[in-house]
C-alpha cells in the first residue's frame, strides 16, 4: 500500500509540475492536468480513508483473537498455579503460622524446596487410589497440552512476551521430566508384582529445575495478568486454601 500511495503522490507531482510549466498554454495540459490532478488527488484521499477503516477493523480483530487466547491461557495457568500450591502445601511438615497470600510469595519461599523431600508415591485420592505423581503428571500433561493449542491457534495475535513464556512453560523440561516419572510410576503400579521403591521417584535432584520452572510460571502469571482481564487474574491463593485439612492429612483427600 506504501508503494500505491507514493506512485499516486508522484503522478501528483509531475502533473503540477508540468501544469506549471505549461499550463498559460492553450493545448491538452491545460485542458486535463487539473482535472486529472483532482481525480490523483481523490484517489489518494479515498484509499488513505480506506486503509485506515481497514487497519482499525483489523487491529480490533487482533484484540479479540489475543483476548480469546488470553482466556484460553487462564485455565491451564490457574491448574499449573493450584498445583505446584497443593504439592508445596503436601509437602510441609507443619502448617505455617504466617501462610502465604500470593503465589509468587508461595513460589519463592522456602516452602517450595519441600517438594524436593517430598514422597510422591503416596495416595493423593482415596477414592481412585491415584498417586501424588500420577496425580501431578496428569494434571502436566492436559495443561501442556492446552498450552500448545493456545500457541498454535493464537500466538500471532497475542503479545510476544506472554507467547514466549507459555512457550517455555510448555517445553520446560522439569514439568517434562516430572510427567515422564508419573507415567513410569503409573506403568509399574499396574505390575502388581513390583514393589514400589519412593526414592526412585523423588525429585531431590531437581531443585534447580523446580526454581526456573517455577519462575517461569511466575512470569507467564504475571504477563497474563497485565493482560487486561482483572476479572481473571491469577494471583492471590484462594481464601480456603490454607484453612483446608492439615498438611499430613492432604495425602490421600477426596
Amino acid at each position: 500500500m506504501k508503494e500505491t500511495y507514493a506512485v499516486l503522490a508522484l503522478i501528483i507531482v509531475m502533473v503540477s509540475v508540468v501544469y506549471a510549466i505549461w499550463g498559460a498554454q492553450a493545448g491538452v495540459v491545460a485542458d486535463f492536468a487539473p482535472g486529472l490532478a483532482t481525480e490523483v488527488v481523490g484517489i489518494l484521499v479515498t484509499l488513505v480513508f480506506v486503509q485506515r477503516i481497514l487497519d482499525r477493523r483489523q487491529a480490533a480483530d487482533r484484540a479479540r483473537a489475543s483476548r480469546g487466547g488470553i482466556r484460553r491461557a487462564e485455565t491451564p495457568l490457574r491448574d499449573l498455579a493450584h498445583l505446584w500450591s497443593a504439592v508445596i502445601k503436601g509437602s510441609l511438615p507443619q502448617s505455617p503460622t504466617r501462610p502465604p497470600r500470593t503465589y509468587r510469595a508461595l513460589f519463592n519461599s522456602e516452602w517450595a524446596g519441600w517438594i524436593d523431600q517430598a514422597d510422591l508415591t503416596g495416595v493423593r485420592y482415596a477414592w481412585n487410589g491415584e498417586t501424588w505423581l500420577e496425580s501431578i503428571a496428569r494434571v502436566i500433561r492436559l495443561s501442556r497440552h492446552r498450552l500448545s493449542e493456545i500457541i498454535e491457534v493464537y500466538s500471532v495475535h497475542m503479545d510476544v512476551a506472554l507467547v514466549e513464556a507459555l512457550d517455555e512453560l510448555r517445553d520446560d523440561p522439569y514439568l517434562a521430566r516430572v510427567e515422564a516419572m508419573g507415567e513410569e510410576l503409573r506403568a509399574l503400579r499396574g505390575e502388581m508384582a513390583l514393589e514400589i521403591r519412593p526414592e526412585e521417584f523423588s525429585l531431590g535432584r531437581s531443585g534447580p529445575e523446580r526454581a526456573r520452572m517455577m519462575r517461569t510460571l511466575l512470569r507467564a502469571l504475571d504477563l497474563y495478568n497485565d493482560g487486561g482481564l482483572v476479572e481473571g487474574a491469577i494471583d492471590a491463593v484462594p481464601e480456603t486454601f490454607w484453612r483446608a485439612q492439615s498438611i499430613a492429612e492432604t495425602h490421600g483427600e477426596a
